[in-house]
């Protein structure tokens, strides 16, 4: 199973900020299953676009997230 630290959390939220996007990342995390969900402090960004922005961070750590089917603002780990 792959896992983000919190570290990671805060060094995209802080690439969000560098880049005027407003949005925080929050990291979930529950008996070893982990989640992320996305809350809109601002003007509103497509998911896909912000999905690949956190794809791109994560991509030497080959870890990949998607938004969930049922709330796209939360975020699977894989």
């Amino acid at each position: 199973m792959k896992s983000m630290s919190t570290f990671d959390v805060l060094d995209i939220n802080n690439l969000f900020k560098q880049q005027n996007i407003d949005y925080i990342l929050k990291l979930k995390d529950a008996c070893g299953s982990q989640s992320l969900t996305l809350v809109c402090t601002g003007k509103e960004i497509e998911i896909g676009e912000l999905c690949d922005i956190i794809n791109t961070f994560l991509k030497p750590k080959f870890i990949q997230i998607k938004p969930s089917s049922i709330n796209p603002y939360n975020l699977i780990i894989f």
